[in-house]
């Protein structure tokens, strides 16, 4: 039996001058056999639905990916849906910055950042800090799929 992990962090992110609602998100994959993890396993399966590899984080898609939306209730929760039957996230809380909710609104948008090695693992961090910090080096090693989701929030 495998076991599956998805580790999820909301923040802004500055593009150009620009602040955006941001998701940055890892997920990994423990092998049937149990004795190997694939650590990179989201970053896989967001690229072959639709979420483009990011090697230049000053040309980010700001269109949002085809079958991709984000919801958000009055209670906080959280949907992702993908070109999936089912949610990547549903109804989940998260810990997000005060006015995050707002920037998304306001712009229609959040950005997704997927990836490995952002240290959001629970004692991965080693000294690295938020995930933002991790997401150029992401990109620079071609490890990094992003784009831009449609973002809807319950009145």
């Amino acid at each position: 039996m495998s076991v599956s992990r998805l580790h999820v962090q909301a923040s802004l992110w500055d593009h150009r001058g620009v602040v955006f609602a941001a998701l940055f998100m890892e997920g990994e994959v423990g092998a049937r056999s149990g004795a190997t993890v694939v650590r990179d396993a989201l970053f896989r399966v967001v690229l072959a639905r639709g979420v483009r590899l990011t090697t230049d984080l000053d040309h980010l898609p700001l269109h949002a990916a085809p079958g991709w939306r984000m919801h958000v209730t009055r209670r906080g929760e959280l949907t992702l849906e993908w070109p999936h039957f089912q949610p990547l996230l549903a109804d989940a809380v998260l810990d997000v910055p005060g006015n995050w909710v707002e920037v998304a609104a306001g712009r229609g948008v959040v950005l997704v950042f997927v990836g490995s090695g952002f240290g959001l693992r629970e004692g991965e961090s080693g000294g690295r800090g938020h995930a933002a910090t991790q997401v150029r080096r992401a990109a620079e090693t071609g490890a990094l799929a992003a784009g831009a989701v449609s973002f809807t929030a319950s009145a």
